[in-house]
Formats: C-alpha cells, sequence, structure tokens
C-alpha cells in the first residue's frame, strides 16, 4: 500500500489521515516562528501511504476538500499551543467559497489571525483567478497571510506573484540541496532573494539539511528555514516540546 494507490477506499482515508507539523525557524533569532501541518495518511496496517501518492488520488476521487477540512479540525485544536500554523490550498481550492467558509468556521475568527495557507499548483486547470483573488481577498481581510509554494519549480510562478496577494516565497528543497554543487541553483536562489527584497517578501528554504546551506541563506538574506537540519516532522505533542525546547536555547 506504500507505492501507489490505484484504487482509493475515501472512508479509511479520512479516517486515518492527519497533520504533523514541521518547523519554520527565522535564521536571525533561532526562533520557532510557524508550523506547516503536512498531510500523512497512516494506515492501521501497513506502511504509511505517501503525500506525493494519495493526495493526487483524493483530488481523483474528488475528496480533496473533505481532506483539507480533515486536517484544518485537527490544526484548530493544535492553533493555540502552536502558534502560526501553515495548511496547503491548492488554486482550485482557493477559488471555492464555501471551503473557506468552512475553513473559517473550523478555525475560528481569532485563530484565523495565525493562520497562514500555502498556494500550491498541484492539479491546475483551468482556474478561475477572479474568483482565487476573490478568496484570498476573503482571507486576507480576516488576518491570513500567504505564501507560494516551490518558487521558481513552476512555469508560471512569476505570473501567480503578480497576481496574487503573496507575502512570503517558499524556495523549493531541490535549488537548496543543489547549492553546493550546482552554479546554477546556487544562482537561482541568489535570484530569489533580490526579488523577494525587492518586492518586499519575506522567504522560507525549504530542505534545509545541514549548517552550511543555513549559513549561506542567511548571508543571502534569507528570512527562514524549514527541513530537516532544524527538525523532522512531529506530532502535536513533540511540536509543544519542540517550541519549549528552542525557547530555553535561545
Amino acid at each position: 500500500m506504500g507505492g501507489t494507490v490505484t484504487w482509493l477506499d475515501s472512508r479509511l482515508l479520512l479516517k486515518q489521515v492527519i497533520p504533523l507539523y514541521q518547523p519554520i525557524i527565522e535564521l536571525e533569532t533561532s526562533r520557532v516562528v510557524a508550523f506547516e501541518a503536512l498531510a500523512r495518511w497512516l494506515p492501521l496496517r501497513g506502511r504509511p501511504v505517501s503525500p506525493e501518492v494519495f493526495i493526487p488520488a483524493a483530488r481523483k476521487a474528488g475528496v480533496l476538500d473533505e481532506l483539507t477540512l480533515v486536517i484544518c479540525q485537527y490544526v484548530s485544536r493544535n492553533i493555540t499551543s502552536l502558534g502560526v500554523i501553515s495548511i496547503n490550498l491548492e488554486l482550485s481550492q482557493l477559488g471555492n467559497m464555501a471551503l473557506l467558509e468552512c475553513i473559517g468556521e473550523l478555525i475560528g475568527k481569532e485563530s484565523l489571525k495565525q493562520l497562514q495557507v500555502e498556494v500550491t499548483e498541484a492539479g491546475v486547470a483551468d482556474v478561475d483567478f477572479a474568483r482565487v483573488r476573490e478568496g484570498m481577498d476573503y482571507f486576507k481581510k480576516q488576518g491570513v497571510g500567504f505564501s507560494l509554494d516551490d518558487f521558481g519549480n513552476g512555469l508560471s510562478n512569476l505570473q501567480r506573484l503578480c497576481e496574487l496577494p503573496i507575502d512570503t516565497l517558499k524556495i523549493p528543497s531541490n535549488l537548496v540541496v543543489g547549492m553546493a554543487t550546482q552554479i546554477k541553483s546556487f544562482a537561482c536562489v541568489e535570484v530569489v532573494m533580490s526579488l523577494a527584497e525587492k518586492l518586499k517578501l519575506k522567504t522560507v528554504a525549504e530542505g534545509v539539511e545541514n549548517s552550511y546551506q543555513c549559513q549561506v541563506l542567511k548571508t543571502m538574506g534569507c528570512t527562514m528555514v524549514q527541513g530537516n537540519w532544524c527538525s523532522k516532522p512531529l506530532n502535536a505533542q513533540r511540536a509543544a516540546d519542540y517550541i519549549q525546547v528552542c525557547s530555553a536555547e535561545v
């Protein structure tokens, strides 16, 4: 059950999917400034199913919105203790006002100010950008922030950056990992940093695995990092404990 999902038992998925929380660290202070909620399917029997497998399968089966709401139910219970939490929404979902209203009801008016949305281009096809912008503006008015996920990986990301009210750019892990050995990857990260500075946007580098990457990114002006160098994704209790450990070390 770990490699491919040729069919999807939606009932089991929605009962067994949970979020794990990966810390996002501010480079200047080493503080935990947010957590990303990462969906994980942990069947009672068999191996965990990769999100690269079950999320496309959920989208094809028409239960992606239900999956998102399950994750948001967990987030609503943990956001008070963990602080800022980011969730992933596809562009098409941002154009679904009914879904956004349900998310708002689950998270609660006050806690929405601690919610971040990572905008992904997965599954993009004939998206109504007028509705997407309407949905983002609806959330913006309630204090929700937006990150553009994997900036530089998609051919249309620069267009999205110009069209949408984005606060943060997320630099994909393949560029971060490639900095040590590939001149082009290093140059691409530098370009993203320069663009973010000019547009007054924050930056998060994903997939950080070592101190070299942290130092280079800090020198470039990167704001935040995320990856196994900081911490692997954690359950809610361990995430709360991680905050305390980091606070004690600062």
